[in-house]
């Protein structure tokens, strides 16, 4: 499914599994009760998208961009995502781990170090 074009879709009781969905485009699309479970999304965009009922399982969403997407409540504690596009204010909410988090914070220009 490299580069596929979801746009404009509506996905409902969807489950992509081992999937390679890299370079997909979800603009506009719409989301109740979808699952991703070890799939990559690399470079994808959801931007305009409608999130109702969705899981993101050890996925690879490195690099991809969520305009005007919010990811609240969403939980991406199993996912890569380095270099992640996305407005603080549709961050807000995400449930990452501290990988995750410490990628996140480059988007306030936080550079972290170790002390000693």
């Amino acid at each position: 499914l490299l580069g596929i074009d979801f746009s404009s879709s509506m996905l409902i009781d969807t489950i992509f599994d081992n999937c390679n969905l890299d370079y997909s485009n979800f603009t506009f699309t719409k989301f109740d009760n979808v699952k991703f479970r070890d799939s990559s999304l690399k470079s994808s965009s959801f931007n305009e998208v409608k999130f109702k009922k969705i899981e993101f399982d050890n996925c690879n969403l490195n690099s991809s961009e969520f305009i005007n997407t919010s990811l609240n409540k969403i939980d991406l504690k199993t996912c890569s995502i380095k270099s992640l596009k996305i407005s603080l204010d549709n961050l807000r909410g995400a449930i990452v781990n501290i990988e995750g988090a410490i990628d996140l914070s480059l988007l306030l220009g936080i550079k972290i170090e170790e002390s000693g």
